[in-house]
């Protein structure tokens, strides 16, 4: 789907410069773009701006953030009058998206006090993987014709993704694990060509979140 976004929000941003310095630096950022199908009669696609634009969230408002909220309860619903702060957002591109959202909810997880062994507070811990993965996948597979955010809830004792829209194609909660669809093959292939790229392509996401929270018992 196109917007109504000028070139140079993909053509001439960091995010661009940069990825075909690393990617492809015999090519310009537009011919990059046309050969990937990310322009069409001369505008940038949806995918062409979440992936390259420096701020997608000014071209298409409410659709592409994060929202990460921390409830101090361990009730099944949070609300205001438990929340640690007003909730924080994170934007940008998705590449720097993910990283900045891994970092954020790894960060506040630790501020969460838990009873050790002893009669001392110890910080509680989840799986690096864990995290990485899941906040990987929303951003990937999630609906962006959806005006709604991605929204990480941080409870006392769980931690809740919630990703605009329903499973895509033929997934099922029960096969989340063994099959795989792609919703948005651009965005999961070309996220993929990044330096240190944040996923692997190849549909284990999940499985390795869970895994990774299995042998964390």
């Amino acid at each position: 789907e196109s917007t109504n976004a000028d070139l140079s929000f993909v053509t001439t941003s960091d995010v661009v410069q940069e990825f075909i310095a690393d990617v492809v630096p015999t090519q310009t950022p537009e011919e990059y773009l046309n050969k990937q199908s990310l322009l069409r009669d001369g505008k940038a696609t949806v995918a062409a701006v979440l992936l390259f634009a420096d701020e997608p969230q000014g071209i298409i408002p409410k659709h592409c953030g994060i929202k990460v909220y921390r409830f101090k309860t361990t009730a099944t619903e949070g609300l205001r009058e438990t929340e640690a702060f007003i909730p924080k957002t994170v934007e940008g591109c998705l590449y720097k998206q993910i990283r900045a959202a891994v970092s954020l909810t790894k960060e506040l997880i630790q501020e969460i006090p838990k009873m050790g062994l002893g009669s001392e507070f110890e910080s509680v811990e989840y799986p690096q993987k864990t995290l990485h993965e899941f906040i990987t996948n929303a951003v990937i597979h999630r609906d962006y014709s959806i005006t709604d955010d991605i929204h990480i809830r941080i409870f006392d004792n769980r931690i809740e993704f919630q990703s605009p829209g329903k499973l895509p194609a033929n997934m099922t909660i029960k096969n989340l694990t063994i099959q795989r669809a792609a919703r948005n093959g651009a965005i999961q292939r070309i996220l993929n060509k990044f330096k240190d790229p944040p996923n692997r392509d190849v549909g284990e996401g999940i499985k390795t979140a869970t895994n990774a929270m299995t042998s964390a018992g």
